[in-house]
């Protein structure tokens, strides 16, 4: 069994990982920096590396974003992936090295390498030449329908045709506002009095995501093509000669793409676009490389959402000097108390900055960040602010060390803080105004229950305006619309259209299942995942809640609570903690009326090979790696020695012993051929 500090850190990692992606794919409004997003991505796959166990369902194996409700939604005939990131030359050694473990042989090969331009990723599909439908990355499976909205950019075909162009023809590509467009609408915007654009990604994807595509042909986007996608018939064995065949067409491709066999291109490419990177009109947030020969893209394959095959190779963040004015506290959903600095606004790599998050009391500390200090500020990954350093030479002498309030700056409730937590709390859960609306806004979000059209203002409106004190309020909200004089629809903001759309989002979660009922809760440590864990273990809610309070009164109920797979003493005081407090109690009575909750049921792979337990023994013309990524991408388990449970052995050449135990045993002994051949792969 897991170590519950282990599991505990998975799923931290894992619910901040979704709530990045919520922000930065379907908000269009990252709320941390890519240096943050990728420390907690890199600790999140090395935890999932240490302990596969992990890894059911994972978040790793999936694209950030999804599809608005709004849009028509279009599947991808070929998936969309998203690039693993390099930070220095030392990852792109490593990756290089993967590649040629993978495939066996230290081979000769091109890679491709071309700028890494930070805007938002689209599809468009051609079909007998004609532009068919445009489509967002979305989930990358799943995008939005953005066909008109993509007819609005200056220069893009709505017709192709050549001799050797199949019926169907995919391109995709990158959207993104010249700096010249940004500094132009963020004008136009401050003199309307309308919210600026924090930065031209933003831009960018805020108005290709637009359902009037009036507004998008207003905004002045761009695009480059980056490669092809899905192809009813392949006519080209190079990425760079599909890229030269899509500017024959007339699509637009970046002039400065280098092809080579010469790997020390990647980081002289790499430092050149650096040198140059603000003379180019748009913003780059590093270059990618790509194998170029299709048929080893196809060999190598991918990761779960990323591809074996290309890389991104970050840029390291601009740095700035500016003046700390204040420092102010914010109250979050779980009572965590966040300082954050506001600055003199200071322009950052083409972005006004006037606030970087401090993170907690310790990070003050540490650092010893003062009210009046001058500091070094960047944005990591070009997004997200943080101060990286004081200039203590020009610290004044009556200069102050600041101090961490002890009452809470939203209810005045004296703060806490556990023994081993950086984080200090406020306790009052269900009485802090910046709480219960911080859990409001969670409650709604993509990543719990998924309620279409309330967001953070909508949720700020409806409990300051006294329509709810709670999220159960939520589901007798329309009832009690109907019958109120002062109907919602009737305050300036808001009107039938709005309104129905956020009843319509209520009435879809009135069905929802125990997991994400018990998620949706905001138990401290109970992410999805352990979420998961005790809805399968405890199957129904009547189960599940009367364990929970039974377990502060029976010894045996808590053991059992202990017992169950991953769950270990921190998570169960937790939760009987939880189900201990009265107030929680009334909460969790009176939701569960509004709703009805159905058990939690595992989802089975039906693939060729599912549920199979292989073992590969001996040499074979593909890597052991790339064996094992075909079994598994087709549902197998793969053992490293053989049992009476093993389903499958796949001898190569010079097998040793595992070849006899399976000889003995009475396994199944199939070829690499035969194991290609059931798998449906061809080499």
């Amino acid at each position: 069994m897991l170590k519950e500090d282990i599991r505990l850190e998975y799923d931290d990692l894992v619910e901040k990982i979704k709530l990045y992606n919520y922000y930065y794919y379907d908000q269009d409004s990252p709320i941390v920096s890519d240096a943050e997003y990728d420390r907690t991505y890199q600790k999140l796959l090395k935890l999932e590396k240490d302990y596969p166990e992990l890894k059911e369902d994972s978040v790793t194996t999936k694209i950030g974003g999804s599809a608005r409700d709004e849009f028509t939604k279009v599947t991808h005939k070929k998936p969309m992936l998203s690039l693993g990131n390099a930070f220095n030359q030392e990852d792109i050694d490593d990756f290089i090295e993967r590649i040629n473990s993978f495939l066996n042989a230290n081979l000769t090969y091109n890679v491709t390498i071309e700028p890494k331009i930070d805007g938002l990723s689209f599809s468009a599909m051609y079909k007998g030449g004609k532009l068919m439908y445009a489509a967002t990355r979305g989930d990358g499976q799943v995008g939005e329908d953005v066909t008109e909205n993509i007819k609005t950019i200056f220069g893009f075909p709505h017709q192709i045709t050549h001799p050797d162009l199949p019926e169907e023809f995919e391109v995709r590509g990158e959207v993104y506002m010249s700096h010249e467009n940004f500094k132009k609408i963020n004008h136009r915007r401050l003199e309307e009095g309308e919210q600026l654009f924090a930065n031209p990604r933003n831009a960018a994807a805020g108005s290709l995501r637009q359902l009037d595509s009036s507004i998008t042909a207003s905004r002045g986007l761009s695009y480059f093509i980056y490669s092809v996608g899905y192809l009813s018939k392949d006519f080209r064995s190079k990425h760079s000669e599909y890229l030269a065949f899509c500017k024959s067409l007339g699509f637009k491709v970046y002039s400065n793409i280098v092809t080579t066999t010469d790997l020390a291109e990647i980081a002289k490419y790499h430092d050149n676009i650096i040198k140059n990177r603000s003379n180019l009109g748009f913003d780059v947030d590093g270059i990618v490389v790509k194998i170029d020969d299709l048929n080893l893209q196809s060999r190598l394959g991918f990761v779960g959402k990323t591809p074996r095959w290309a890389i991104a190779y970050k840029f390291p963040a601009i740095e700035e000097v500016t003046k700390v004015n204040d420092i102010i506290v914010q109250v979050g959903r779980t009572g965590a108390l966040t300082p954050v600095a506001i600055l003199e606004p200071v322009n950052v790599g083409g972005v006004m900055v006037s606030r970087a998050s401090l993170h907690n009391r310790d990070e003050i500390e540490k650092k010893d960040i003062r009210i009046g200090d001058a500091v070094y500020i960047k944005r990591a990954g070009d997004v997200i602010p943080q101060i990286t350093k004081v200039i203590l030479e020009r610290r004044s002498e009556d200069s102050v060390q600041y101090e961490f309030p002890k009452h809470c700056p939203v209810c005045n409730a004296e703060t806490v803080q556990i023994e081993d937590e950086a984080v200090t709390r406020c306790p009052n859960q269900m009485g802090c105004e910046a709480q219960v609306i911080e859990y409001l806004i969670y409650f709604c979000s993509k990543t719990v229950l998924d309620i279409n059209g309330l967001g953070i203002k909508q949720a700020e409106f409806l409990y300051k305006h006294g329509f709810i004190k709670n999220a159960a309020d939520l589901f007798t909200l329309e009832e009690r619309n109907k019958n109120s004089l002062t109907k919602l629809e009737n305050y300036p903001g808001w009107g039938k259209k709005s309104v129905g759309v956020i009843f319509e989002g209520i009435n879809k979660v009135r069905t929802v299942r125990l997991d994400k009922f018990i998620h949706a809760l905001s138990i401290r440590h109970i992410g999805s995942g352990i979420a998961k864990i005790l809805a399968q273990s405890y199957v129904d809610f009547d189960s599940f809640y009367n364990a929970m309070i039974n377990c502060k009164r029976d010894p045996q109920e808590y053991e059992h609570l202990i017992n169950t797979n991953n769950i270990g003493e921190r998570i169960a005081e937790s939760l009987v903690s939880f189900f201990s407090n009265n107030i929680n109690l009334e909460y969790i009575n009176e939701l569960a009326k509004h709703v009805t909750i159905t058990p939690y049921e595992i989802k089975m792979n039906n693939t060729e090979l599912s549920g199979k337990t292989v073992v590969f023994t001996g040499a074979m013309s593909i890597s052991r790696g790339e064996a094992k990524e075909i079994a598994e991408r087709c549902g197998a388990k793969v053992a490293s020695s053989v049992s009476s449970k093993t389903d499958y052995v796949i001898a190569g050449s010079d097998a040793g012993s595992k070849l006899k135990n399976a000889e003995k045993l009475g396994v199944r002994i199939i070829t690499e051929e035969e194991f290609l051949d059931l798998a449906g792969v061809k080499i």
